[in-house]
């Protein structure tokens, strides 16, 4: 079988996490996250968050459908560090720069998820308590 890239792909937004850029892909190309998710070959049909959740996966193909480098592909991904004693990345999200998210619906950036942020690297406003 030959192996294509996606005809949709809006470019990762700079401090994505790969889980938003791929439900934005699915989102691009008229699919479900959960059956996106599968045809990328990620386990359980998950959104992955850390290097760790790509295990098993066909990176190259992986790479190949979504013209994303290897490279591209781990800074878009949340690292977590087991031998520090307390977590301060979230995983997930807590909080969100409402200007942001409503330029780009769903999305979620990584500086979001850390603990001592309260300004959005990306416009410099403040971030808000993720509403339930």
């Amino acid at each position: 079988m030959t192996i294509r890239p996606l005809p949709k792909r809006p470019a990762p937004l700079r401090d994505e996490l790969l889980s938003s850029w791929i439900a934005r892909l699915a989102v691009a190309n008229y699919c479900s996250v959960q059956e996106f998710c599968g045809y990328l070959g990620l386990a359980d049909e998950r959104l992955p968050e850390t290097r760790s959740e790509l295990q098993g996966v066909n990176l190259e193909r992986f790479g190949t459908i979504t013209r994303l480098s290897p490279s591209a592909m781990n800074s878009m991904l949340i690292r977590r560090c087991p031998r520090f004693p307390v977590e301060c990345i979230s995983r997930s999200d807590f909080q969100v720069c409402s200007t942001c998210n409503n330029e780009t619906p769903g999305v979620s950036l990584r500086h979001w998820r850390y603990a001592w942020s309260t300004i959005c690297n990306s416009c410099g406003l403040e971030l808000r308590k993720r509403p339930v």
